[in-house]
């Protein structure tokens, strides 16, 4: 794994940040540590205006803070589960859980209201996840996200492997769901468009470092790419 070092990011409730650079760069890097799954060595964690410490995912999701994976497949969602779910095994606060009981008629009532909301293309809420296009799984951790009342949602490649018509798409919720929600969204992205087209405020990171900040109004992909050269 890179090391990280030298990382300031600030992220504002309601914005849509960026974090830009490479394979190997250490983006994911920084997503697992802000979940608790990579421990920080030093350093300090402000959250809400508040110094916080976060060891685990436990403590991560105790201040609202949810992270998509980048490998969606293998991370972020359960192969032989229904979409529903995949869809609500977040929402604790929701469904109530009793040992292995779930209430049914809550959890299809919750999934065919995202499945209108956010346009998921499936033959039925009890649809394997596996039989979705890559883009309607990913739709589906979106929607994961959103019923977790989150704070912070992290993004770890978000449209990685789905067709440009589902990029644009998801892309498109991602923003509505930050101005919306006032949810404050870190994008960790390869792709230097996705970071032009979707954030509010962009951070070039190489070698584990964030070199660069911009903010997205008038600069240009070469303006960016110039830093990673």
């Amino acid at each position: 794994e890179m090391p990280l070092k030298n990382i300031n990011i600030k992220v504002y409730q309601g914005e849509v940040v960026a974090v830009f650079g490479f394979v190997g760069a250490g983006k994911t890097e920084l997503g697992k540590t802000l979940m608790g799954l990579t421990k920080i060595s030093r350093g300090d964690l402000l959250y809400m205006g508040k110094r916080i410490k976060i060891k685990s995912p436990v403590d991560a999701v105790k201040y609202g803070i949810f992270y998509l994976p980048e490998d969606r497949k293998i991370e972020g969602l359960i192969p032989h589960f229904t979409v529903a779910s995949n869809m609500d095994i977040s929402s604790l606060n929701i469904i109530k859980r009793f040992g292995m009981f779930i209430d049914a008629s809550k959890e299809l009532n919750i999934s065919l209201d995202m499945i209108k909301k956010l346009s998921i293309v499936t033959p039925s809420p009890y649809t394997r996840i596996i039989q979705l296009s890559g883009g309607n799984q990913q739709k589906v951790l979106v929607a994961r996200a959103m019923l977790t009342n989150a704070k912070l949602v992290i993004f770890d490649e978000p449209t990685v492997g789905i067709d440009v018509a589902a990029k644009a798409e998801i892309r498109r919720l991602i923003f509505r769901y930050a101005r919306e929600r006032n949810v404050s969204s870190l994008v960790l992205t390869s792709d230097v468009d996705e970071a032009l087209g979707l954030a509010d405020r962009i951070y070039v990171m190489k070698d584990g470092e964030v070199i660069r900040e911009y903010v997205n109004k008038d600069i240009d992909r070469d303006e960016i790419l110039k830093n990673l050269a």
